[in-house]
């Protein structure tokens, strides 16, 4: 096992793994470890979200919160393995049982239309995973699914109709497991610019406090530029030619912590492009919320 190329290792057996399955494989030898390059990227989504089924439509498909981007470059070491989604959740703890939820890959090209809800499906979407219905009392929950870099996720629900239906999940958090090289350029990269502030956690996204509108995605759209920029002239040249190349790298030094090439410079392109991204993709498609969600601290708009 040990002497598997790399590109068997990530691009056929790793792949073929669910995602705890692949982290046991990993833990089993140094050299393991270090070829298959795991990273797992945490971020807390929901605190806590409660939604109350209507009488006429409740056992309808309603459209939640869209799961964040991760960035998954195809032609360099890094890309994503997996998602993992826990929380708890329960339903209303009485009565029928009806209350599922669903995870739902939209075409990149539909997302400027995703319905907020549907009675038969989830519009045009791929279901890539569903729950099995909730019990009455509170369980955990685990979800997982392989991303394709054609498509963006939603949470979607059903919690049931006729009356009384209700269907809770508390303290969701997404995990995405990525390959990384051995520099750890990408998740290295990514906690730099976390704790600079430059990538958002999807609760303060969801508070408002944030808009595409204002100042903020400037700082995200110009790393991504000025990165990609750099990496083309290494990969052209072998070296920055610019005149003004050593002041964008000092400028770009600032939000990474391991050495510029061009698996960093990548690295800092793909988040911030997809930070930049993630936010509009939000500002198109907004929760929909038939009532009031119960989540501390946010508001729906």
């Amino acid at each position: 096992m040990d002497s598997l190329p790399v590109e068997v290792l990530r691009g056929n057996l790793a792949l073929f793994l669910d995602p705890q399955a692949v982290v046991r494989l990993s833990q089993t030898s140094r050299r393991l470890h270090r070829d298959i390059g795991l990273a797992c990227i945490n971020q807390n989504l929901v605190e806590n979200f409660e939604e109350v089924g209507r009488y006429h439509d409740g056992d309808w498909f309603h459209r939640s919160f869209h799961l964040p981007l991760v960035a998954c470059r195809q032609r360099t070491d890094n890309f994503v393995h997996s998602v993992t989604l826990n929380c708890t959740w329960r339903d209303q703890g009485w009565g029928n049982r009806k209350g599922r939820i669903f995870i739902v890959g939209h075409r990149r090209s539909d997302t400027g239309a995703i319905p907020g809800i549907c009675r038969d499906g989830p519009g045009e979407g791929r279901i890539v995973w569903q729950s099995p219905v909730a019990e009455h009392y509170v369980q955990s929950l685990r979800m997982w699914f392989r991303p394709r870099p054609d498509e963006v996720y939603y949470l979607w629900y059903s919690p049931g109709g006729g009356g009384g239906h209700d269907l809770r999940l508390m303290n969701v958090v997404l995990h995405a497991l990525v390959f990384d090289d051995e520099q750890r350029s990408y998740i290295s990269t990514y906690d730099s610019l976390y704790r600079q502030g430059v990538i958002l956690s999807p609760l303060s996204k969801a508070s408002g406090r944030y808009s595409c509108s204002q100042p903020y995605l400037h700082v995200p759209r110009m790393i991504s530029g000025v990165a990609s920029e750099l990496r083309r002239q290494l990969e052209d040249h072998g070296t920055i030619t610019m005149e003004e190349g050593d002041r964008l790298q000092t400028f770009l030094a600032q939000f990474t912590s391991t050495p510029l090439n061009t698996r960093s410079l990548a690295a800092l392109e793909d988040i911030t492009r997809v930070q930049v991204e993630d936010h509009l993709l939000s500002e198109r498609n907004p929760p929909y919320v038939p009532h009031v969600a119960f989540i501390p601290g946010v508001v729906w708009n």
